[in-house]
């Protein structure tokens, strides 16, 4: 047998699986293609959607306005000791009479000159009728400073834009005209978003010569804490000016 005899009859014999491999490689081949091409579909489809709606109240072209609205509640606590209990308790004086706004504008520099809570002294109650007309008579005298007014002169911690859900702690710095005197305060304040309106509580508190005020001396108090409390519940609506 010669060499080309030999050589043809060992290709015919690995015919079968050379046919094979290149049936195998073939077929890879394609499959490798049809698994890139549905590869493309699936990560453009897997791509999620860029959100077109956000969290943040846009202002308008001139800002916008947070404005106080009714169900507000303000009031003072002072703790006391009256002869006839055992313990000390607040004394608590609330009124709903109670207006004013922020204003901000679009690049959330606070308006000071516009922004303004007011609260009507003389319609202060707490749950004894004698206590209340002495507060007005004596402590506070609202036949001569019927209202406490704040002017805000600046608001530190809170966002800008606005949030439109979620809870915000911040400070509000401000004057406050009370008995004919006015000072600093800095309110603490913690507030809840939820579209376009806001609710929470502000708070501060100072003693009593801050505001040129006597401490209430009657026979039914044994003592005053030399503590004024004030707090404000708001509720208020969100408005493009």
């Amino acid at each position: 047998m010669n060499k080309k005899t030999s050589s043809r009859i060992k290709f015919i014999a690995l015919y079968p699986t050379i046919r094979f491999i290149l049936i195998f490689f073939t077929y890879a081949i394609f499959l490798s293609a049809c698994l890139d091409g549905n590869s493309d579909e699936v990560d453009t489809e897997s791509i999620p959607n860029t959100p077109t709606s956000s969290n943040k109240i846009t202002p308008s072209t001139s800002g916008l306005s947070i404005i106080i609205s009714e169900g507000t509640v303000a009031r003072y606590l002072v703790n006391e000791q009256l002869a006839r209990q055992k313990l000390p308790n607040d004394a608590i004086g609330e009124t709903t009479q109670v207006d004013g706004q922020l204003i901000f504008d679009i690049d959330g520099t606070l308006n000071s000159s516009q922004s303004t809570i007011t609260v009507d002294l003389t319609s202060l109650k707490s749950d004894s009728s004698r206590r209340d007309g002495f507060i007005r008579a004596n402590t506070l005298e609202t036949n001569k400073f019927p209202t406490a007014k704040l002017v805000i002169k600046d608001v530190s911690g809170l966002p800008w834009p606005l949030p439109n859900s979620g809870e915000s702690t911040f400070k509000l710095i401000g004057d406050m005209a009370l008995h004919g005197i006015t000072t600093e305060l800095i309110w603490d304040v913690t507030a809840q978003f939820r579209d376009k309106t806001v609710i929470g509580s502000a708070k501060t508190n100072f003693t009593f010569d801050t505001f040129n005020i006597e401490i209430p001396k009657v026979f039914i108090v044994l003592s005053v804490e030399d503590n004024i409390r004030l707090e404000i519940d708001f509720n208020a609506s969100i408005a493009g000016r």
